[in-house]
């Protein structure tokens, strides 16, 4: 069995760090720089803005969380095995869709990662890949592949909201940045759909290609907002993901949660080994409160007094416990600070940087409010599908799902209408 030899592609991966490994790691803290306090307002904005990272125990999961996808993803692929040539000659030169149903069912691995827009989404998953090396290069002295190969472990894009043909190209792109032969990119350009998914797939598994993230996947909600387009939008994700075989992470905004909840079936198969939704820091959570602190006494103001009862509500209160916004709202701090030459947050202070970023903080809050109504929405409904069901005759998860689904749509678009 494959799954007791030694396998390359997991053995060449680094071991995963401790939360205390982590942290160190990925923390970017200009703050601590000895020259920090002689820096420029317009520089500390800067940096503010592109530097800072404070990791949390949450981005630490989702560390493990994605170096356990790569992990699992590669069990049933293994150099040393006859089997990882003869599946991949099978989809190059055989039958394909048959191939494809029986690769998924044995190794079709997906996680889903939503949250609205500000929760920092990218830049969290950003911070764990950079932990986790891009390639490896192998080195057999007999193998089935050949004496020296190229693993990918990961690779990451956007998704293309005008053209899932430009999505397909970005992943081959991708691959094609890290190998020295020329992958034939301009044929691609040139191919049809169904050809061109196939082309793609087969360079994916001819590098043993061990993750692919797709981010921005709200933008298949760009498309018109209706039955036919709801199975044309999340299929072109679920294909891919049939096809594939290897893991793939999508991300998306709670429009992209939205999308995926309207059909039970692609849902279940997209969260089949991860499902994770960035939400909003409560005000008593402890991490926010090294937020606080981070940003406002170490960071606006070096050296200053613990932040007031009021003071700690007040930012909660204007922030809604998003980051952006904290961000935002310090950019201001920092900007007022220079102007009015105050080295300690003041009350009044506080309220002149709130009515610079007043228009994007109301703006955030009600997508947040008109979020959480739709989250209760569709968790209301599914409960409602699975009563009816069992009342009427017995039906598949996947058909409740569904039938949940085609309730939730009616109530997003009314919720939407309202607002």
């Amino acid at each position: 069995m494959s799954s007791l030899k030694t396998n390359p592609f997991i053995d060449s991966l680094p071991s995963i760090h401790s939360y205390e490994a982590f942290e160190t790691l990925v923390e970017r803290r200009p703050d601590k720089s000895n020259d920090f306090s002689q820096l420029s307002h317009e520089k500390r904005e800067e940096q503010l803005e592109e530097d800072l990272y404070v990791p949390s125990e949450f981005a630490w999961g989702i560390y493990q969380d994605i170096t356990r996808l790569i992990r699992k993803g590669y069990r049933t692929r293994n150099p040393l095995d006859h089997s990882f040539t003869k599946h991949n000659n099978t989809w190059t030169f055989g039958d394909s869709d048959k191939y494809s149903e029986e690769y998924r069912e044995k190794r079709g691995i997906a996680g889903v990662i939503t949250g609205t827009s500000g929760f920092g989404k990218t830049t969290l998953v950003d911070n764990c890949l950079r932990l986790i090396p891009k390639t490896r290069v192998h080195k057999f002295e007999s193998s089935l592949v050949g004496e020296e190969f190229l693993q990918i472990v990961w690779i990451k894009i956007d998704c293309e909201a005008d053209s899932r043909k430009e999505t397909l190209l970005n992943i081959a792109r991708q691959i094609q940045s890290h190998v020295n032969q020329d992958l034939g990119i301009k044929k691609f350009e040139s191919m049809r759909a169904p050809a061109l998914r196939k082309a793609v797939v087969t360079v994916c598994r001819k590098f043993a290609v061990g993750l692919i993230v797709i981010d921005e996947c709200q933008t298949l909600t760009s498309l018109p907002f209706d039955k036919d387009d709801k199975t044309t939008s999340t299929g072109f994700l679920e294909k891919l993901f049939q096809d594939l075989g290897l893991p793939l992470l999508t991300i998306g905004t709670q429009e992209y949660w939205d999308l995926l909840k309207l059909r039970g079936q692609t849902y279940r198969r997209m969260t089949k080994n991860l499902s994770v939704r960035v939400q909003r820091y409560d005000e008593g959570d402890a991490f926010w409160s090294k937020l606080l602190n981070v940003y406002i006494r170490n960071f606006v103001f070096p050296g200053a007094k613990k932040l007031s009862g009021n003071q700690s509500k007040r930012i909660y209160d204007i922030s809604a416990g998003n980051v952006s916004l904290l961000q935002k709202l310090c950019s201001a701090m920092l900007l007022l600070r220079e102007s009015y030459d105050v080295r300690q947050l003041t009350n009044d202070l506080l309220e002149l940087a709130y009515q610079r970023v007043k228009t994007d903080v109301e703006t955030t809050k009600l997508l947040l409010e008109l979020k959480d109504i739709d989250i209760d929405a569709f968790e209301g409904d599914v409960a409602n599908s699975q009563k009816s069901q069992k009342k009427v005759t017995r039906k598949t998860d996947e058909s409740i799902a569904d039938d949940a689904g085609e309730a939730y749509r009616s109530r997003i678009l009314k919720l939407r209408g309202k607002r």
